[in-house]
């Protein structure tokens, strides 16, 4: 499957209409559209970056070669979800959401053990 094709399939599983995907893709709504189908040519990196941007969900590896997970955090947090019961029930809107605040969480907890670090080794010296 090229990158044409698993980013058409990105797209058709957004509920954004194609002239809003165009206008934040940078490019018309009948390319937009042709991704869907499948019938794109060759997207260039004024393409991809903007892409990227806009679904930061979606992993850059899986995007170019197809290999690994499509998501990802889909299978960093699915402990958490299947903990939860959340699994197979929740909107996708609010899965992200929640993968979303689960890294900043991770982030922030990362960046206190780091300062808690270095205040050990301030009031150790």
């Amino acid at each position: 499957m090229s990158v044409s094709k698993r980013i058409g399939i990105v797209l058709s599983e957004t509920n954004l209409p194609s002239t809003k995907l165009g206008d934040l893709l940078n490019t018309s709504h009948s390319t937009v559209s042709r991704i869907k189908k499948g019938n794109a040519p060759n997207l260039s990196v004024n393409f991809l970056t903007p892409f990227i941007q806009i679904f930061p969900e979606i992993s850059p590896y899986w995007l170019i070669t197809g290999e690994g997970d499509k998501y990802l955090f889909e299978n960093q947090h699915s402990e958490w979800f299947e903990e939860k019961g959340l699994k197979e029930n929740l909107p996708k809107k609010f899965k992200d959401l929640i993968i979303e605040l689960l890294s900043v969480n991770e982030a922030l907890t990362e960046q206190l053990k780091i300062q808690s670090r270095i205040l050990e080794d301030r009031l150790m010296a």
